[in-house]
């Protein structure tokens, strides 16, 4: 339970920080992605792109997995934690708030700093990348830079350090340790 607790909270605190810096490039199975466009709650979409990330991680670092675990952890849907990010968004940001999120957000050179981001992300965890997203420029960086600066960018900050709240990590370590559970994996420690 540690190992799979401090995966999905890890997996969040990512995302989070990221989020200021971008992601964005799961894989050919994702939806999020192409939902965020017009989501009313990009970020919750960029999470479960993330999320849907460390599972293809654990699936690339763990050199121990049979097959069958591998096409188990390959059917986990992530889909479900969307609602529950979301959840604990509107609780930490007014409706105002999130809406400012959501524009930022949605802007296409910040979905570009969010694919850079995301396929960072992916290089770290040692996937391959068959499409280099190109590096954000530095106007785009200043502009990204800029909003962190903001009251909402700042609070969104308090929000990431926090890795999305105590109740967003315990929900996130449940369900990943609840799913791999399920795919034969189990925390020895």
């Amino acid at each position: 339970m540690k190992l799979f607790k401090r995966t999905a909270l890890g997996t969040l605190a990512l995302l989070l920080a990221l989020s200021t810096t971008g992601c964005d490039k799961a894989d050919d199975k994702s939806t999020a992605t192409e939902a965020s466009k017009t989501s009313e709650n990009i970020l919750a979409d960029m999470m479960v792109d993330t999320l849907a990330l460390s599972l293809k991680g654990i699936q690339n670092s763990a050199t121990d997995l049979t097959d069958e675990q591998k096409a188990c952890i390959d059917k986990i849907d992530v889909s479900s934690q969307k609602a529950i990010v979301k959840e604990e968004m509107e609780k930490a940001f007014d409706k105002k708030e999130l809406k400012e999120l959501n524009d930022f957000y949605s802007k296409p050179e910040i979905q570009a700093v969010v694919a850079y981001g995301q396929e960072q992300m992916m290089t770290n965890m040692g996937m391959q990348i068959e499409e280099k997203t190109e590096k954000p420029t530095e106007e785009t960086i200043m502009l990204v830079a800029d909003f962190a600066q903001s009251e909402v960018g700042q609070k969104f900050d308090q929000f990431s350090i926090s890795g999305g709240g105590d109740e967003l990590g315990e929900k996130m370590a449940t369900f990943f340790t609840t799913e791999l559970e399920k795919c034969g994996l189990s925390d020895k420690e």
